[in-house]
């Protein structure tokens, strides 16, 4: 994948982060976020233990990325 120069790169982000405060503005926050956070933490506590102390492996999302990206260039 090609590495944008660092203007492009913000612009793109500029814009996904006006993308964001427009869906947000249109969905209501249904949980405060120490309700949410307390969730999250939750939802840890009851993964394994196993799974918590085995490194991520992220391998499978490079090769998304990298399958999304050529996607994209086709268009």
């Amino acid at each position: 994948m090609q590495r944008l120069p660092y203007k492009d790169r913000l612009a793109f982000h500029l814009q996904a982060l006006e993308k964001y405060n427009a869906w947000e503005s249109e969905h209501p926050q249904m949980l405060s976020p120490t309700v949410a956070l307390a969730s999250i933490g939750y939802l840890y506590q009851l993964m394994p233990t196993e799974a918590k102390q085995r490194d991520l492996n992220v391998g499978g999302i490079i090769r998304m990325r990298n399958i999304l990206s050529k996607l994209k260039s086709k268009k």
